[in-house]
Formats: C-alpha cells, sequence, structure tokens
C-alpha cells in the first residue's frame, strides 16, 4: 500500500471517531457525565420563624432537569427525624431548576442535618445534604425584641396617658384660673365698697355726740314722766275718796297715768335698743376700719399670689407637655433604631 493511501485511511478513521465524539458531545450525558445538583439554601435561625429548604437540579448545559418528585428530609440536631419524606414545591424547576419546601423552625436549638432526593427520568436519583442551625443567640435576640416591642409599646402608653393627664389637669388650671380672676374681680368690688362706706360712714365723734344727745333727752323724757307719775299720785289719793273716784277728773287721771306709764316702758325699751345700735355701731365701725379692711388685703394678696402660682401651674404643665411630646417621639425613635439594630444583627 501506498504511503498517501496509508495518510487517506488514517484521516478517514480519525474523522470517524471525530463524528463521534460530536455526537456524543451533543447529546451531553456521555460527557459531562454527571447532573449537577445542589443546595441553594443555608441558613441561621430562630425558634418560630420561617424555615425554607431549596435545592437546585440542572444538566451539564445549566438547563433544569424535569423530576419526578423531590422530597425533603429534615433531622432534629440528635439525628431522630423532624420531617419525613416531605415533597418539595416544584413550580419553579422550568425557569430556575430550583424545588423548595417550607416549614416552621422547631424550638430545639442545635444544628439541623437536611436532605432533598429527586427522582427523574431514565430512572435517575440524585440527593443533597446540607445543615441549618436554630442558633440560641438568635433565639435571644428574638426574646429581646419581643421585650423591647412590649416595653416600648407600654412606654409609650403611658407617656400617652401622662398626656392625657396633663391635658386634664392643663384644663383645670385654666379654670381655677379663670374662677380666680373672677374673685379678684368680686373682691376689688367689695374693698372698692368697703372703702366707700368706712369714707362715708359718721366719724365716731360725731356719733358719739349724737348717741350723748339722745340718751340726755331720753333721760329728760324719763326724768319728766317720773315727775308726771309723782304729781298724778296726790290727785290719785284725792279719787281714791268713794264719792271722787267716779269723777270726769279722776277718769282723766287714771287715763293720763296709764299713758305716761306705757311712755316709760316704751323708753326703758328703747333705752336698750339704742344701747345695742351704739354697742354694735361701734364694732361695726371698727371691725371696718381694722380687722375687716385687713382681711380683704390679705385676701386680695393670697389671690394675687395664687393666681401667680396658678399662672406658672399653666406655664410648668405646657413645657411638661411639650417635653412628654418629645420623650415621645424620642422614645419611639429609641424603639425603632433599637428593633433595627438587633434586626441588623439577625440578618447579619
Amino acid at each position: 500500500m501506498k504511503k498517501r493511501d496509508i495518510i487517506l485511511a488514517i484521516s478517514a478513521v480519525f474523522m470517524i471517531l471525530m463524528s463521534g465524539v460530536g455526537i456524543m458531545y451533543v447529546n451531553g450525558n456521555e460527557v459531562s457525565g454527571e447532573d449537577t445538583f445542589y443546595m441553594v439554601s443555608h441558613s441561621e435561625y430562630w425558634s418560630g420563624e420561617d424555615g425554607q429548604v431549596i435545592a437546585r437540579l440542572y444538566d451539564w448545559q445549566g438547563s433544569p432537569i424535569t423530576v419526578t418528585n423531590c422530597t425533603v428530609d429534615i433531622y432534629y440536631p440528635n439525628k431522630s427525624p423532624f420531617i419525613s419524606g416531605a415533597l418539595t414545591d416544584d413550580t419553579l424547576q422550568v425557569s430556575t431548576g430550583t424545588h423548595w419546601y417550607l416549614f416552621t423552625v422547631p424550638d430545639t436549638e442545635g444544628v439541623y442535618q437536611y436532605m432533598v432526593t429527586c427522582n427523574y427520568p431514565n430512572n435517575k436519583v440524585r440527593s443533597v445534604a446540607s445543615t441549618f442551625h436554630v442558633s440560641p443567640a438568635l433565639n435571644k435576640i428574638k426574646v429581646i425584641n419581643s421585650t423591647i416591642e412590649y416595653f416600648g409599646a407600654q412606654e409609650l402608653l403611658h407617656y400617652n396617658n401622662v398626656q392625657v393627664n396633663l391635658s386634664n389637669i392643663y384644663n383645670g388650671v385654666v379654670t381655677a384660673n379663670n374662677g380666680i380672676s373672677t374673685i379678684i374681680l368680686n373682691l376689688t368690688d367689695i374693698d372698692t365698697e368697703t372703702d366707700y362706706i368706712r369714707d362715708n360712714m359718721v366719724l365716731n365723734t360725731n356719733f358719739a355726740t349724737n348717741m350723748t344727745y339722745i340718751q340726755d333727752n331720753q333721760n329728760t323724757i324719763i326724768s319728766q314722766g317720773n315727775n308726771i307719775l309723782n304729781n298724778l299720785t296726790a290727785i290719785e289719793n284725792f279719787c281714791g275718796d268713794a264719792v271722787t273716784s267716779g269723777s270726769q277728773l279722776c277718769l282723766w287721771v287714771d287715763s293720763i297715768q296709764a299713758k305716761v306709764t306705757d311712755i316709760n316702758n316704751s323708753m326703758g325699751q328703747y333705752t336698750l335698743v339704742l344701747s345695742e345700735i351704739n354697742a354694735t355701731t361701734h364694732s361695726t365701725y371698727d371691725y371696718i376700719t381694722g380687722a375687716l379692711a385687713s382681711n380683704i388685703n390679705t385676701i386680695i394678696g393670697t389671690t394675687n399670689r395664687i393666681e401667680a402660682n396658678t399662672v406658672q401651674i399653666n406655664n410648668t404643665v405646657n413645657n411638661i407637655q411639650a417635653n412628654t411630646l418629645v420623650i415621645n417621639t424620642t422614645t419611639t425613635d429609641i424603639l425603632a433604631n433599637q428593633k433595627d439594630e438587633v434586626y441588623m444583627e439577625v440578618t447579619s
């Protein structure tokens, strides 16, 4: 055989071999050998939150492989079953090649092993395993978050209640302030009227002089009445006779005697009344010019101080209300910031 023929023969065999390799390359699996199956999810959890197992299955070209089914098995830290043979949700396999399963993270802390097993055409089975951690630290952070949220809500409630109480106090102070202002006006009127009475009252010396005149005249009237009665006594002796007792003169004498006696009795009562008027007038004058004026001035001064204190209370309540609003806002910000900081620790 010629050398050229040998070279052509070898070339033909090489081309046939290359064509076979190309066909196998196009078909894929014969060259790549194995499909790719790996876990997408790796997480740190706290108890009670939503957990998720995600696995992806694809061929050597990166195309998703349609499965018959995939199941999930999850084991407690002591390797006892937590989830056994649960079917995955495969709705995303066409677009992403992923298979996923949702579960609630249990209370038991520690490292959990989980496995996803997929069955797909041509009796192929692939499994992949990984772990997740239920963290004691994250559970403590969860408790801290709940505690912060609870106490933050309680503090906000307390501040809101304080705000309501301060508003009620403020309204009460305003009402009291209005009442005090009215009292001051009334006391001022009373003081003005008392000053008028005091200024226009009969001077003590004039009153005493007039009372002296009244008492002197009263004594004169009583003395003359007694004289009349004494003179009538002599006439009554005359009228005591049986012959004269029924005379017109004696009848007149009896009538005069009765009138004079009535006048004397009336003058006695009048004397008592004048004495009471005298004593009352003196005590009233002394009270109006002394104790009453002093008491009214004291009340006005005290009321002015009450008004000033009420204004200060009013201003203080306003300041407390303003500060409480600031504290309320600050507490809300602190609560939000503290929660954000804690949750940042969780996600990191």
